[in-house]
């Protein structure tokens, strides 16, 4: 789903004096003396990246934090940017149409070249989205351009790396697709989702075993989304079918927490909707 609305953004810190402890039997130690510092106000008129929604930070080997923008850059088609622990901003790479266009989805840090890699919603070769890399100076690749000709396209969340050091990653728009690249670029889809299984790919999160979980918007046996795991050969088990009242739209994905299992929120549906 492209989106191109404008929001002000601010980068931030947040320091607890306490940390928070939450035991396996649920019990809370409310932490205390938080000191929050506003770090930057984003200010598209002078020049600053714009409209991130919900663009994840990777921070680099040289300490700072990476992520993307929808917004700004030289052709105003959205930048890759970075922002110190002080809070100063720069642009590391602008995007301009054939290089990819609408990035919202964040970051993620390549452990083994340090390099960051990406994905853009649209742009590239097709416009349907590119799959990227670029260093922490700005020299950009494009790893593979969507086309939507058994590959998906439209991407919207940040690749996830694998054990085998390929980034495995969800498409967005119908067919939904579940692929892997390599940081050369071999790009290989592992799976194209039916309709029972779900419908818009959200963010992915890798497994203690191994495989990969994530919620999907629509679809299912209810037709309001499903929480799903695939294995990085693309077997996909759905895990669970929303109904509306427990949730729909668990696109932002899930995370494993130390007992083992799975958080997630959904966006939509509950008891009060």
């Amino acid at each position: 789903m492209k989106t191109n609305n404008h929001y002000s953004r601010a980068f931030f810190a947040l320091l607890p004096a306490i940390v928070l402890l939450l035991s396996l039997a649920g019990t809370v130690i409310p932490a205390q003396a938080q000191t929050f510092t506003d770090l930057h106000d984003f200010n598209g008129t002078a020049g600053d990246p714009t409209n991130f929604n919900s663009g994840r930070l990777a921070q680099a080997r040289d300490g700072n934090f990476y992520t993307e923008s929808q917004n700004g850059g030289t052709s105003n088609q959205g930048a890759v940017f970075k922002v110190t622990p002080g809070g100063t901003v720069s642009l590391v790479y602008s995007f301009n149409g054939t290089t990819g266009s609408l990035a919202t989805g964040g970051m993620t840090l390549g452990p083994s070249d340090g390099n960051l890699y990406g994905n853009t919603q649209s742009g590239g070769t097709s416009n349907d989205g590119v799959t990227f890399k670029v260093t922490p100076t700005g020299t950009y690749t494009a790893l593979h351009n969507f086309t939507n000709t058994g590959d998906g396209f439209g991407p919207v969340s940040v690749e996830v790396l694998g054990t085998n050091g390929s980034f495995y990653g969800l498409t967005n728009s119908n067919p939904e697709t579940f692929y892997s690249v390599t940081s050369v670029g071999t790009f290989t889809t592992l799976h194209t989702f039916s309709m029972a299984e779900g419908l818009q790919g959200g963010q992915l999160t890798l497994g203690s075993d191994g495989n990969f979980y994530g919620g999907l918007n629509l679809g299912g046996a209810n037709g309001f989304g499903t929480a799903f795991k695939v294995s990085a050969a693309g077997n996909v088990t759905v895990l669970h079918n929303f109904n509306g009242t427990d949730g729909t739209q668990a696109a932002p994905g899930m995370l494993q927490a130390p007992n083992g299992l799975f958080y997630g929120p959904a966006g939509a549906g509950g008891a009060s909707g």
